[in-house]
């Protein structure tokens, strides 16, 4: 018995409904077996073989399914025409480009426009073409003035997003459904100009299975075409690796939602019209240098690494229920450098697990930071600054108090960064602040502090009236008993606290006057803080 290899060209093709003998080495006939590379193709002559049996397939196609031609063409005309490879014939183009053409199931091997045998030059005759679940190998198919549709298609190799005519179909898509196994791009290179791309690219079923690169690039239509009222499941775009755009206008709005993407990269580029990127998971999102002239909504989305660089927002910008970062012990700081906000920000229940740096932006409204959970231990002062004002301007003195807190709390991290001895001015206030009160949050442990402090002044009351006090001073050096006794004598020509003086402990009862005075104010502070009505 033969190999089945061997003995494949003498066997059908194993495709349903195909008739064609199996090609040499394959189960599957020219049309339907699998490919390879261009030089490995070219040089079995798979290319040719595949070329001619094309040519009749499309004859096949037309004597079966279509009826434009009916009474316009022979089949013999046709093959004859097809044969020619000179497609000069005006009143035989008319004929191709008034057809629709439907290659279902065809697997294009790679191309070179040099060759006689490129089945391009066919697929350029007809006015409108179907590719219904079909596989390439090119890296692109430059149909002119051909309106397309790609469905359930697989493409092989990188593959360039060519300018098509769309051709109608339920969910408005020049792509439903496709696979993507290798890079996907535009390539601008050899013009200054912008490429035009006018058509909606991908419909929410496609698949990418490596990187999506945009350059140099205007998209009038959408690049992904979520409308939800096209489908029957929720839309949501598949994962994406890399999806990387770098000098693009989107006239169009541009929509990402439900999507796991690991690095999102933005660089000089400008949206016309709303960005949604909502409801997703982004890695790594690097935003440099773009304009947002309308509304950009980024709800309910987690950054892992967040950075904005040199842009401008015109319009409202939401991140509200965001979460940025994933390890409160990591530094993925959520950093806006150099990024103007012309309307209003919503940070509502947003997240910042690895902290929030704002200090070096520009803010014509303030931001609403309700219910927000910031890290403190990466997020620096003139953040909290910031946010403190945003409050306040807002009304809500409560929440304003509490990032005064944080704002304090900063700055003394900054003070004893410098060194400075513990008996530093400053430095001791802002100690005493933090230990007291927590900069005016807790009333609680003032009043701890309090109670304790007046337990101890009534200890030493008690043990002076029962002399135990001058039990332990008097072994002391005499000198120190002299000083003690001028003290006193000084403590008692201080007028304002004469009423809470005892006699022959001056000196120590205005140092408890003092405590008592601290302790009340932090008390009167950290009340009033948290219940202050707003202004």
């Amino acid at each position: 018995m033969m190999d089945n290899n061997l003995d494949s060209k003498f066997s059908k093709c194993s495709i349903d409904s195909c008739e064609n003998d199996a090609y040499e080495g394959h189960n599957e006939c020219v049309l339907h077996c699998p490919k390879n590379s261009y030089g490995q193709d070219w040089t079995t002559g798979l290319a040719i073989d595949f070329y001619n049996e094309f040519k009749n397939y499309i004859i096949d196609f037309f004597k079966k399914y279509s009826s434009s031609i009916d009474g316009k063409i022979t089949m013999e005309e046709m093959k004859a025409y097809l044969d020619s490879r000179n497609y000069n014939d005006l009143e035989y183009n008319n004929i191709f480009k008034d057809s629709y053409f439907v290659p279902t199931f065809i697997i294009f091997p790679d191309r070179d426009s040099r060759d006689h045998f490129d089945y391009l030059k066919i697929l350029n005759l007809f006015g409108e073409i179907h590719f219904n679940y079909c596989q390439f190998y090119a890296k692109y198919l430059d149909l002119k003035d051909t309106k397309v549709f790609f469905q359930n298609c697989i493409f092989h190799t990188n593959w360039n997003l060519i300018n098509y005519k769309i051709l109608d179909n339920v969910n408005n898509v020049v792509y439903q459904n496709c696979t993507f196994n290798d890079n996907v791009f535009n390539d601008s290179t050899g013009s200054n100009k912008p490429y035009i791309l006018n058509a909606n690219q991908f419909d929410v079923y496609c698949t990418f299975n490596k990187d999506i690169n945009l350059y140099n690039v205007h998209i009038d239509g959408l690049l992904f075409n979520i409308d939800k009222s096209s489908y029957i499941v929720e839309a949501k775009i598949a994962d994406i690796d890399v999806l990387k755009i770098e000098n693009v206008v989107f006239k169009n709005r541009f929509i990402i939602h439900g999507t796991s993407v690991k690095n999102l990269i933005i660089k000089n580029t400008i949206f016309e019209e709303k960005l949604e990127l909502v409801e997703s998971k982004v890695g790594h999102l690097e935003i440099y240098n773009a304009n947002f002239r309308k509304i950009a909504d980024f709800f309910d989305t987690k950054f892992i690494k967040f950075s904005i660089t040199k842009s401008i927002f015109d319009d409202f910008v939401g991140f509200e229920q965001c979460e940025f970062g994933q390890d409160k012990n990591k530094k993925n700081i959520a950093a806006f450098t150099h990024v103007t906000f012309i309307g209003f920000i919503n940070f509502r229940n947003a997240k910042f697990l690895s902290g929030l740096d704002l200090s070096m932006t520009n803010l014509k409204e303030y931001p609403n930071f309700l219910n927000t959970n910031i890290n403190e231990r990466f997020t620096n002062r003139e953040t909290f600054r910031i946010i403190k004002y945003s409050f306040l301007k807002l009304g809500n003195t409560i929440e304003s108090n509490k990032f005064y807190a944080k704002e304090l709390e900063k700055y003394k991290e900054e003070l004893d960064s410098k060194n400075y001895s513990f008996f530093n001015q400053e430095r001791l206030i802002y100690f005493l602040n933090k230990h007291i009160s927590n900069f005016g949050q807790s009333y609680f442990r003032p009043i701890f502090l309090l109670i304790i402090v007046s337990i101890v002044h009534y200890c030493i009351i008690r043990c002076y009236e029962a002399n135990m006090l001058y039990k332990i001073c008097e072994p002391l050096n005499p000198y120190i008993n002299l000083l003690v006794v001028h003290l006193n004598d000084v403590a008692k020509n201080i007028t304002p606290f004469k009423l809470m003086m005892t006699e022959g402990i001056e000196f120590l009862s205005i140092l408890f006057g003092v405590i008592y005075s601290i302790l009340l104010w932090h008390i009167i502070v950290a009340v009033k803080a948290h219940t202050r009505k707003s202004d």
